[in-house]
């Protein structure tokens, strides 16, 4: 092989070696750029969320909607929110009787919740199977945190309502105990989540 032939072969391997070099470059700014558009659309999508969640609440603080978004919340499941104390407080003794289910139900439909709606399928769930205490203490925390959001009118008609709703579970409860012969009182784990709620909410609970 003479020197010629041995500094073109130098000169084909660089040549190769520069088109492997440009195409792994190519292909490396191809992903980082379809990686920044994901990372844009999901920001975008992230975005749109947030404001449907805040449209729906009525509320514009973006911390707030972050928490309900990352415990599951959107705009369509959103109405749960307001009921998720109650489901709290039926789960104060581990579980939920029929006649509880039935009333927070019946609840979630006089407020005008559908039957077919994802909220509705929320609250059903919730009845079936005990959320998380951090799901539970979240919510609550957020419920609270948007009520100085909201015009005085609506703030007002939730915690009237929350009042009420207390009033009738712990009346639902009574009930059922009474008939189990163990007096016509709550339990104190039932009683306990009902003085947290509404001490966190700042509402009075309705006396019988």
């Amino acid at each position: 092989m003479t020197k010629r032939d041995t500094l073109q072969g130098i000169e084909d391997y660089q040549e190769e070696l520069l088109q492997r070099m440009e195409k792994e470059l190519e292909e490396f700014r191809r992903q980082k750029e379809q990686e920044l558009a994901e990372t844009i659309r999901d920001r975008m999508t992230l975005e749109t969320e947030l404001e449907e969640l805040g449209r729906a609440l009525g509320i514009v603080d973006r911390e707030i909607l972050t928490v309900l978004k990352e415990l599951g919340y959107t705009a369509e499941t959103l109405p749960a929110l307001h009921l998720v104390p109650l489901i709290e407080i039926t789960w104060a003794e581990g579980q939920v009787t029929l006649a509880e289910q039935e009333l927070v139900l019946k609840i979630a439909r006089s407020n005008g919740m559908d039957e077919s709606g994802y909220a509705y399928l929320n609250l059903l769930d919730w009845l079936y199977v005990r959320p998380s205490q951090d799901f539970f203490d979240k919510s609550l925390q957020a419920l609270r945190a948007s009520l100085p959001n909201m015009p005085s009118e609506k703030r007002e008609l939730i915690k009237q309502n929350l009042a009420s709703y207390c009033a009738q579970v712990r009346e639902m409860s009574e009930e059922f105990i009474s008939r189990l012969g163990f007096g016509s009182k709550i339990t104190e784990k039932k009683q306990q989540v009902i003085d947290r709620i509404t001490s966190e909410l700042e509402f009075d609970p309705v006396s019988e």
